[in-house]
């Protein structure tokens, strides 16, 4: 009984162009959560509840959603995307749905052969305790033209970009919990799924959150985690402890004032100054993580600050051009955000990826079937849930 009222509640959410989305983001010792309706006919997104927890397991269970999307940080997953290219052994025949088996089959191996081993050593696992929560084919291929269906199609190449999440074995028991919560659980490494809505004219997009960066690669064949080091909002705040011989609270809360411009000018001098200095070091802790990239001279960075400078910052010109803001993307978008007790103001750096999060295309509808074959051969090849 309880099922169909569920069913029932979401298919009038659903008549109303409603959503009902419940979007979880681990950042590290926190983890923010929204509970949103989005409209996405009339592009508009009704947050309904935001709050941070400490656990996981203090997330609150909600009914009646459509979609819950858990999206996880880089030790906690691995989403890559990657074009794999096949050859087709009979290139003058149409694509059949057997044959059609068989590439998703192959393509599958090679990502997994690509892929396993490597994602295993970042999460630091073994390759036995991975799991494969996902698996899609994102774009297809035959030759150079872009197909949405291949079936009845000749030709010899054959492309197929997928995108595939894994994560470590212990966090499996925490799936399946949230698996009883909605029949649409989307599961995610965070700044994969951020990264991803950049354009490729950047070649690295680098993510600073309280604790940690983390600098993704983009290219026309990949998407993938690239390198991470200590840095982050917190560096800002423990300078201004240093200076003022403060505690950490009185720090955050000087920084907020900061932010919102509520200082006086001699002290805003002094603060610029300060995070000048450490954005310096950043800078130098980035550099020398670019001596291990492979196209040191195409290394077109974004930078993604997933807090906020106050507008009147004085940007280094190594930055300018090169910052990224999901309040902006999400206005581009064409979204309008209701988020309770903001109305007027623009949302914080992890408010408004964590929204672009809700809004991102998860599923291709063009590829159902190839989807269908990917996910059973998968269940062949890897542990999966």
């Amino acid at each position: 009984m309880a099922d169909k009222i569920a069913t029932y509640f979401q298919n009038w959410l659903g008549r109303r162009g409603k959503n009902r989305y419940l979007i979880i983001e681990s950042l590290g010792k926190k983890i923010q959560v929204a509970l949103a309706d989005i409209n996405f006919g009339e592009k508009q997104i009704k947050v309904l509840r935001y709050y941070i927890v400490e656990k996981i397991q203090q997330v609150r269970r909600t009914p009646f959603l459509n979609t819950l999307i858990l999206a996880l940080n880089s030790e906690e997953a691995t989403t890559v995307e990657s074009v794999i290219h096949l050859k087709r052994v009979q290139p003058q025949a149409i694509i059949t749905e057997s044959e059609l088996d068989d590439l998703a089959f192959r393509a599958l191996w090679e990502f997994l052969n690509l892929y396993r081993s490597w994602a295993a050593k970042k999460m630091y696992v073994t390759d036995l305790n991975l799991v494969l929560v996902g698996i899609e084919a994102k774009d297809i291929w035959l030759g150079p033209h872009k197909v949405f269906n291949p079936l009845g199609f000749k030709g010899e190449n054959f492309s197929l970009k997928l995108k595939g999440t894994f994560i470590p074995q212990f966090l499996a028991p925490t799936i399946k919990n949230f698996k009883s919560w909605t029949k649409n659980l989307v599961i995610v490494e965070s700044s994969s799924i951020l990264t991803s809505a950049l354009d490729q004219r950047f070649h690295l997009v680098v993510h600073s959150t309280d604790e940690q960066t983390i600098v993704f690669s983009l290219s026309k064949n990949e998407l993938v985690y690239f390198k991470q080091f200590s840095w982050g909002k917190n560096n800002l705040i423990a300078i201004l402890r240093k200076l003022l011989l403060i505690d950490e609270e009185t720090a955050k809360i000087i920084f907020d004032r900061y932010q919102n411009n509520q200082v006086s000018d001699t002290f805003k001098k002094l603060i610029n100054k300060l995070m000048l200095q450490e954005l310096n070091i950043f800078k130098g802790k980035f550099n020398l993580l670019l001596k291990n990239y492979k196209e040191l001279n195409k290394a077109a960075p974004a930078f993604d600050f997933r807090f906020a400078f106050p507008d009147f910052f004085p940007w280094p010109k190594y930055f300018q051009g090169k910052l990224f803001d999901f309040n902006d993307w999400l206005k581009k978008q064409g979204f309008k955000v209701y988020f309770p007790g903001q109305e007027g103001s623009s949302l914080s750096g992890i408010q408004s990826s964590l929204l672009a999060l809700a809004v991102h295309s998860y599923l291709s509808p063009s590829y159902k079937i190839l989807n269908q074959f990917l996910r059973r051969r998968a269940k062949w090849l890897i542990s999966t849930l």
